[in-house]
């Protein structure tokens, strides 16, 4: 069998940035009447995400289109018969990944427009956590020698790391760990053209 991402298992722990790793595939696994309209609907899908939602999420929204597409592929999978033969594998199959765009959807949305009040709390309770760290050694006493400044300068600069990439994971979106829709247009790439 050829290793194509259509044969490839689904990833259950997909990461919400990423496309869900068989999207291009959803189409395949209908028969021959519904699958152009399902190519559509999936090319639909990743296109407002590279064009529109991509942007809408930087911004702090995302675009209700993705929910209707999401819900109009639902529809054409449930519409499949619900027989024990290659239809009705084929219909769950797609009901599968059909849920799995929707969680990873949610997932992103949630995850660029959710709540940080405990991501914040918890960065301003590490830097003040820093800052007596730091402090205290001072306070105490320590002696200027090279070996302790050598010391309280690495971990001065560890806990400036650590703060830094702390902010860096409250916007996902934004500076130099962003995530981008590279895997959206890849899968673009890889999805057949509807014949």
């Amino acid at each position: 069998m050829i290793d194509t991402p259509c044969r490839r298992p689904l990833d259950q722990h997909a990461n919400p940035m990423r496309v869900s790793p068989r999207a291009e595939c959803l189409p395949e696994v209908a028969p021959d009447p519904a699958r152009t309209e399902l190519q559509e609907l999936v090319r639909s899908y990743a296109s407002t995400v590279v064009n529109s939602e991509w942007d809408l999420l930087a911004q702090g929204g995302d675009d209700p289109r993705l929910d209707r597409t999401i819900d109009q592929l639902r529809d054409r999978f449930t519409a499949l018969p619900a027989d024990t033969g290659r239809l009705g594998v084929a219909r769950e199959q797609g009901l599968l990944d059909v849920r799995q765009l929707d969680e990873s959807h949610r997932a992103r949305v949630s995850l660029v427009t959710g709540d940080n009040t405990f991501n914040i709390a918890l960065l301003g309770a590490t830097i003040f956590g820093a800052g007596l760290v730091i402090a205290f050694p001072l306070v105490a006493g320590l002696g200027p020698r090279p070996a302790n400044v050598a010391v309280m300068a690495l971990l001065a600069f560890t806990l400036g790391a650590m703060v830094f990439l702390s902010i860096q994971l409250l916007y996902p979106l934004e500076g130099p760990f962003a995530a981008d829709p590279e895997a959206f247009l890849d899968a673009l790439e890889l999805m057949p053209r509807p014949t």
